[in-house]
């Protein structure tokens, strides 16, 4: 990855990571913490994310949810169900923009 496409990476993921804080309700902060400090899970939501924008039309809720359970996040999303749900919210909302 060049520097440019890094430099566009980390944008993205400040843009992300400041859209899920200001709009996590508050049962689910924990979780979303835990998650954004896990380098290994934004990777994978990432690429998830990634692949969506480039094909919006294969990347639907339940094929969203089965991705990021399927992750490198599995094992924190799994501790924190409801966040599950609130990241293909999100993910959805933000792939239509």
């Amino acid at each position: 990855m060049g520097l440019m496409e890094q430099l566009a990476a980390m944008a993205i993921r400040k843009k992300v990571s400041a859209t899920l804080r200001e709009n996590c309700p508050v049962d689910l902060k924990s979780g979303l913490e835990d998650l954004l400090a896990d380098e290994g899970a934004i990777g994978a939501i990432q690429k998830i994310l990634t692949a969506g924008m480039k094909n919006p039309i294969s990347l639907r809720p339940d094929s969203l949810k089965s991705q990021l359970l399927a992750s490198a996040a599995a094992a924190i999303l799994e501790k924190c169900p409801g966040l599950v749900d609130y990241l293909v919210k999100t993910a959805s909302s933000f792939l239509k923009r």
